[in-house]
């Protein structure tokens, strides 16, 4: 059957209430965002293996010994491998895999793939040249089956213009910390959305210069992981060639012009036996600097607004699609 290629910015939200506190962690979906209302509309976007893969670019970032930066995305990923749940430990597990050429997020389906983490400088989307805003720090590009919501690519692009450090635990520092920050789009990675609550990793807005609250999950960044991947739901072994990603690992990019992916850039390969309609969605633009700060009570009250809201104790999503003509990264 023939495939289709579609559209979609996505950061969906998911919104509940349970006794005691207020959850209210985002499910990024297939569908754009201000449509999807709380992940109503469009699939759940997930993996369908605990074994996950990320090679960063071999430019790195300008800011910080190789060395450092590897040490920062590591840890930004590692923090969701160590998430666990009531009924024990998640079964995401990552890997990082020699260093890539790819700086632009593709999907290519006709070869060898890697999940990229690139830093660009200039800050510009590599796909179409469009300058990027130089408040926002970073964004994911996630490949998906839009009939399933299963992943099959998620690319981490990181504003290198803006300078990077790794913060001190015990002492301030005066730019922004690239652990905070990748531990941020690691969640988008792995199909989690933007959270209302302001203390979770997963908020939209990112801490100020120098803060390094976002590299601990909190309790909302917690469910969302264990709601999306339960213990036990994936197989918990990882052999060496399960990371290997779809299609074959390719750490050279421009390889793949012509080859399926259009273009030249980092990509997934789509599963032949699909039957379903494939596409790309983006997470984490809206990565801002957070500027000011805003309570759970407003995010919520905003969400009653609109007709998303939580209800008494019960984990629900309400029904209501109206669209508040704003899209968030």
């Amino acid at each position: 059957m023939s495939r289709a290629w579609a559209l979609a910015l996505v950061a969906a939200f998911v919104v509940g209430a349970a006794p005691g506190d207020a959850a209210a962690f985002c499910r990024a979906t297939t569908v754009e965002e201000r449509l999807a209302m709380c992940g109503q509309i469009g699939e759940p976007l997930w993996w369908s293996t605990p074994c996950l893969s990320y090679a960063i670019d071999e430019d790195s970032s300008q800011w910080l010994d190789p060395a450092d930066t590897r040490a920062a995305v590591d840890a930004g990923f590692r923090a969701w491998s160590r998430v666990v749940c009531d009924t024990g430990a998640t079964d995401i597990q990552f890997r990082r895999l020699a260093d890539s050429t790819c700086i632009t997020p593709e999907y290519n389906r006709g070869g060898g793939n890697v999940n990229t983490v690139a830093f660009l400088d200039p800050w510009v989307d590599p796909r179409d040249g469009t300058a990027l805003g130089p408040e926002r720090l970073a964004f994911t590009v996630i490949w998906s089956d839009t009939g399933t919501g299963e992943i099959l690519d998620a690319d981490m692009l990181i504003n290198d213009v803006r300078p990077w450090t790794r913060c001190p635990t015990d002492a301030s520092c005066t730019d922004f910390d690239l652990d905070s920050v990748v531990t941020h789009e690691a969640g988008h990675f792995i199909g989690i959305g933007h959270s209302l609550v302001e203390d979770a990793t997963m908020f939209n807005e990112a801490t100020p210069a120098g803060d390094i609250e976002m590299r601990s999950l909190e309790q909302d960044d917690i469910d969302a992981t264990c709601t999306i991947y339960p213990p036990g739901s994936l197989q918990s072994e990882c052999s060496d060639a399960a990371f290997t990603p779809r299609g074959g690992l390719d750490l050279n990019c421009e390889d793949n012009v012509g080859n399926g992916g259009g273009g030249g850039g980092c990509s997934t390969a789509i599963n032949d036996g699909a039957r379903h309609t494939w596409g790309w969605s983006l997470l984490g633009v809206g990565l801002l600097i957070r500027s000011r700060r805003r309570g759970l009570g407003t995010a919520l009250r905003r969400l009653r607004r609109i007709g998303v809201v939580t209800t008494s104790h019960q984990h629900r999503r309400e029904t209501n699609k109206k669209d508040d003509g704003r899209a968030s990264g």
